[in-house]
């Protein structure tokens, strides 16, 4: 049984519909909020990708994401737009 208050993400393949995925327990929560921080996130999306794990988040929808990550401060964090948010889960 699938525990709510757990982090979980359910990946539906709509072409190939006997295909879904579903991932538990991230093995590594990556957020950012400050100009700093999505330089580091990119950063760690990249070797993550490049060891074959699984990565999935999120930026707002809303947002201009590179004028808004461009004008904002390099260590505090903005207000502008919504945390980036993205787990790594292990390969399968």
């Amino acid at each position: 049984m699938l525990d709510l208050n757990e982090i979980f993400l359910l990946f539906e393949d709509r072409i190939n519909k006997n295909r879904n995925f579903l991932f538990k327990n991230p093995i590594k929560k990556l957020t950012a909020s400050t100009k700093k921080e999505y330089e580091t996130l990119y950063q760690e999306i990249e070797y993550y990708k490049k060891q074959n794990k699984y990565i999935a988040g999120y930026f707002p929808y809303d947002s201009n994401m590179r004028a808004d990550i461009e004008s904002a401060p390099t260590e505090k964090p903005f207000e502008s737009i919504c945390t980036g948010r993205f787990h790594i889960y292990p390969s399968l």
